[in-house]
């Protein structure tokens, strides 16, 4: 994919098709998003706002105008997976997914596997935000190393592989480099109270209480 060579974001919104509104320039200024281009994911396209391009099988997309469609061209891929390896090449830091999540509990979690397979390959990827089919943040996926935060309330941290994980900082309950396990309880319902890090030898998921950044 060539496109993402004139771009000068190193942010990049996707939108699917699970969303109960159409995302509007009100909600990305208010994200800090506005000048952030997107890419729909098939039928996300009649929700995103000027996206770049349309990317899918084409099974649910409206084809909306002016956007270029590319469409994959088997079944072996998700969409979501396709478009991930087709902005690979990008020098993208930061990825917002915006409906993605509200529908099936199979297509939620492909989706968190697709994005967590894509940091995986990509240390220069930071992290991935997702959103309700609200349009309301729900819960972050970060990559390798060691990330700042700065939350009041409950957060949890999951791993999605063995990691040696250190919480420092402002909340009740410290780590230091000890192992978590995919998907441990042990991670669950810590409290923040203003600045702290996570470093992690492995992908994982920071879910802040009622959907707080």
């Amino acid at each position: 994919m060539n496109d993402h060579a004139h771009l000068k974001s190193d942010r990049l919104i996707l939108v699917g098709p699970v969303l109960s509104q159409s995302i509007q320039p009100e909600l990305l200024k208010t994200l800090g998003l506005l000048e952030v281009p997107q890419i729909a994911i098939d039928g996300g396209d009649r929700f995103a706002d000027q996206p770049l391009m349309v990317v899918g099988d084409g099974d649910s997309a409206s084809g909306k105008a002016g956007a270029r469609v590319i469409l994959k061209n088997n079944q072996d891929q998700t969409d979501l997976g396709y478009a991930l390896g087709l902005i690979a090449p990008g020098r993208w830091v930061e990825l917002h997914l915006f409906g993605f999540l509200g529908a099936r509990i199979d297509h939620e979690l492909a989706s968190i596997g697709e994005v967590c397979h894509s940091l995986g390959l990509r240390p220069d990827l930071s992290q991935a935000k997702f959103y309700t089919s609200e349009l309301q943040f729900a819960f972050s996926i970060h990559n390798t190393g060691t990330h700042s935060f700065d939350h009041q309330g409950l957060f949890s941290v999951i791993a999605f592989e063995s990691s040696r994980i250190s919480i420092q900082g402002q909340c009740d309950y410290q780590m230091r480099d000890q192992t978590l396990l995919p998907f441990s309880g042990r991670g669950v319902s810590n409290v923040g109270k203003g600045l702290f890090t996570v470093q992690s030898s492995g992908v994982f998921m920071m879910i802040p209480a009622e959907g707080q950044p």
